[in-house]
């Protein structure tokens, strides 16, 4: 017969007393199924997380849920194993037990572990994707599971913080972020002039001066599933580029269509945004990309590069501004 339940809400216990009384592993990660009960525990210590970019443990911004970082130390979060486990706890007949990290055992380095409650997954949303890190330093994408309260549940958490899945918001990335999970628009461009758009920002970045790392920013939306994906950031002129395989008309409009919607959702005062293309297209679709105020940069017949006035300005600005 599966042990009951006794703990109280805000009480704390070890991981070790928590296994001995109710079941479960001591060092199995966030996520523990009890086996002398029918419990899942879920471990929160965002401050333990944070160095893998789980930034995601906290309740929501209006206290109906609570967001949990799945498991899993490298590569993209999967559905399996310990993740798999906690998204099925209800059809497995498990309570699910949210606990977090809250001091030290006097005169040890044992974290204690602070009861929250009872919580069941968002069985209409269960989980989103976000950016994350692992071991490795690599971006991946993790889950992370909406959890709601079942009964009184312990909501203020001293110093628990959250980055909210269901806001908005905007996380840069690294160039090389290679995510199945990430989509950069609905019907993206074919491979083929994928690969030659990533053969011009190389080219471009290796051209520029100062030659800072090229950047990407990740930017959730709220109310959608899919996360966009811009191309490239040059964070020493705060410009969002654009890159496109072709000068012709469908691709300029592409990106231009493209950085407007980005922009609206990337929080950096003063951000240029300009196509990069591998030459300069008709006269007509300059005029059609000043027009929508965005800048150019193309590649000349030397292989080198040239740009708009409009984004010449824009660096001058910008240098200006670091003078000051």
């Amino acid at each position: 017969m599966p042990v009951l339940w006794t703990t109280p809400l805000g009480a704390k216990a070890t991981r070790a007393e928590l296994a001995d009384q109710y079941g479960g592993s001591v060092y199995s990660g966030g996520i523990a199924p009890a086996n002398k009960s029918d419990n899942i525990f879920v471990f929160s210590d965002p401050s333990a997380g944070e160095e893998f970019g789980y930034i995601y443990d906290g309740p929501s911004a209006s206290g109906d849920a609570f967001y949990y970082t799945g498991h899993g130390p490298n590569g993209d979060h999967e559905l399996i194993d310990r993740n798999k486990s906690l998204l099925r706890h209800l059809d497995d007949g498990r309570s699910l037990r949210l606990f977090v990290a809250d001091g030290y055992v006097p005169g040890t380095k044992t974290r204690e572990q602070m009861y929250l409650g009872e919580y069941r997954v968002d069985p209409v949303a269960p989980y989103r994707r976000e950016p994350g890190r692992g071991k490795n330093g690599a971006t991946r994408t993790v889950l992370v599971f909406r959890l709601l309260p079942v009964g009184d549940v312990v909501n203020d958490v001293k110093g628990l913080q959250a980055v909210a899945p269901d806001s908005a918001g905007a996380m840069l990335v690294p160039k090389e972020v290679d995510s199945t999970y990430f989509f950069p628009t609905p019907g993206s461009e074919a491979s083929l002039s994928r690969k030659t758009e990533g053969k011009l920002v190389s080219a471009y970045e290796a051209f520029r001066n100062p030659k800072s790392p090229m950047q990407r920013w990740a930017i959730r939306v709220p109310g959608e599933s899919t996360r966009l994906l811009t191309d490239v950031y040059d964070s020493a002129t705060r410009t969002l580029f654009e890159a496109k395989g072709l000068p012709n008309r469908g691709s300029v409009r592409s990106a231009i269509g493209q950085l407007l919607d980005y922009r609206r959702h990337i929080p950096v005062k003063d951000m240029h945004s300009a196509l990069l293309l591998p030459s300069l297209p008709t006269a007509d679709l300059q005029e059609l990309i000043a027009d929508c105020g965005l800048g150019l940069v193309y590649r000349d017949s030397t292989g080198s590069f040239k740009a708009s006035p409009i984004y010449i300005q824009h660096v001058r600005h910008v240098e200006a501004g670091l003078r000051q």
